[in-house]
This record gives C-alpha cells, structure tokens and sequence, in this order.
C-alpha cells in the first residue's frame, strides 16, 4: 500500500470510462465521495464493484480508458453491426436512466425581490 496521496482521491465522474484491475469499467454515481462505484464494460449489475480510495491502492488508480482506432481490416458483414446496434439500445437505456436518475435533485425556485 503507497501513502494516502491527495490527487487520487480525484472521482471519475459517472459515465466515464476508466481501466483499472486488467479491465475496463464504466463509473457509476455514488453518494460517497470515498468510494468509486464501477461496473466492468459488457458486465451485469452482478459485477458492481466498490472501490474505498482512501486506501491509496496502486491497483485501485483508474486511469482513462483507451481503445484503438478501428481499421479496414475491423470491417464486418452489416449484420454483425446491426448485431451490436441493437444490444446497445438494449443495455444503454437502463444504465442512462440510473445516471439520469442520480443527477437530478429537487430544485427549489426562489424569487427575486427588489
């Protein structure tokens, strides 16, 4: 374990995506400013996972995650890209509604007097 270190202790806001662990994860919202809430990209709701950053652990640093360009040689039938169209309009929908949910806050308007 390395000394606490103030700049990792920085919160990936929710919705970026973070390697960390040999994988890939996308951030969730978390109430605690302490733990970074992670779900491993194309894992279920199963494999949430907590991280406490206090800890300072070297494996526990996300970093940003990285991918590479695609190339000519990426190309598929169009049903493989149809394939993949079609599951993330099944898995994004539920996971925008959580982030959408953990972002909005009872607003209360307050008017101005001269």
């Amino acid at each position: 374990m390395r000394p606490h270190d103030p700049s990792f202790n920085l919160h990936p806001s929710p919705g970026k995506l973070v390697s960390l662990r040999g994988r890939d994860w996308i951030v969730l919202p978390s109430d605690d400013p302490d733990l970074l809430l992670i779900k491993p990209l194309g894992g279920s709701e199963d494999e949430i996972a907590s991280i406490y950053l206090p800890l300072g652990l070297e494996s526990d640093h996300p970093q940003d995650a990285h991918f590479q360009p695609p190339t000519p040689q990426d190309l598929g039938p169009i049903a493989t890209a149809r394939l993949l169209y079609d599951s993330a309009r099944a898995v994004l929908p539920p996971l925008l509604a959580r982030l959408a949910e953990q972002r909005l806050r009872p607003v209360t308007l307050v008017a101005a007097h001269d």
